[in-house]
């Protein structure tokens, strides 16, 4: 099955964090599939569960306003909503590669990327990274073309701008300056851990390798410095919210920094299995 969890956390100044995380992943799918919804709660939180139908095994999910989202899975499936989530439709991504991030720069344009590192049997060459786009809201996804010396799969994608977007995968990250016509690449070493996620607040952006090894840029991208490690295991997202919070989520727990990742504590009572955040305001994190 499919859960999409929602959680209002009640805070001090009366202010609500709203959190919708994607937790387990399994099922078949129709064309319009609705969610099963159900609600429960644990030592202040409360949750909703939408249970979607479908075998999409999802990896990331963006919304680009309240109502509007997508998610992206291991199958090559982008599913897509324009009701809160409250009914999903599957999109043709013309792809069966795993894809792990997806991103919008407005309601039309869209990115998705994955690919294949290794695979089975004699003879056998994986694809390596895989780039889709859309410029019809999902209608469609075609592959862009990428030159790459190497063969990765891409975790995932931000757009800081139009124009101007990051990639990456394994120890690369990829720039585009053209709307992702085009990519240029640029190699780390001695990060102890692939890439895992990529996120941009103004001119701050972080990308969490496995491991919980962070590179850091303050000038949008145009330098990154390696950062100390976190104290975190297992697959990772990290999502920034406003001044300086950042938050990092992983199989067994979420952390939260309060000066761009300086310091940490962990969030009692976190849910688990958590594979990806994704703010769509200060107060609101799917």
């Amino acid at each position: 099955m499919v859960a999409v969890l929602t959680v209002i956390i009640k805070k001090k100044v009366m202010r609500i964090l709203h959190l919708a995380l994607i937790i387990a992943l399994f099922l078949s799918c129709k064309k319009e599939e609705s969610a099963k919804i159900s609600k429960s709660s644990i030592k202040g939180l409360d949750m909703t569960f939408n249970i979607i139908k479908g075998n999409h095994n999802l990896r990331a999910v963006y919304f680009i306003d309240n109502k509007i989202g997508y998610a992206c899975g291991y199958d090559g499936d982008i599913i897509m909503t324009s009701d809160e989530g409250v009914t999903w439709s599957q999109q043709t991504s013309n792809t069966s590669a795993p894809l792990f991030g997806i991103t919008f720069i407005n309601d039309k344009i869209g990115f998705a990327v994955g690919g294949e590192s290794v695979c089975g049997g004699t003879g056998c060459s994986p694809d390596g990274a895989v780039i889709l786009k859309t410029i019809n809201k999902g209608e469609t996804w075609n592959q862009v073309a990428i030159n790459i010396d190497d063969k990765i799969e891409l975790t995932d994608i931000k757009f800081i701008n139009d124009s101007v977007g990051f990639a990456i995968g394994g120890s690369t990250v990829l720039k585009t300056t053209d709307t992702g016509n085009t990519w240029e690449q640029t190699k780390f070493s001695n990060l102890g851990g692939t890439m895992q996620k990529i996120v941009f607040r103004d001119s701050v952006g972080i990308i969490i390798c496995i491991g919980g090894k962070m590179i850091i840029t303050k000038d949008s991208g145009k330098t990154w410095v390696v950062n100390s490690s976190v104290s975190i295991q297992g697959s990772v997202s990290v999502s920034l919210a406003e001044n300086n919070i950042v938050y990092i989520s992983s199989n067994k727990k979420i952390i939260k920094s309060s000066n761009s990742g300086s310091t940490w504590i962990e969030l009692t009572n976190s849910p688990t299995d958590n594979f990806d955040l994704n703010f769509t305001t200060q107060n609101t994190v799917f």
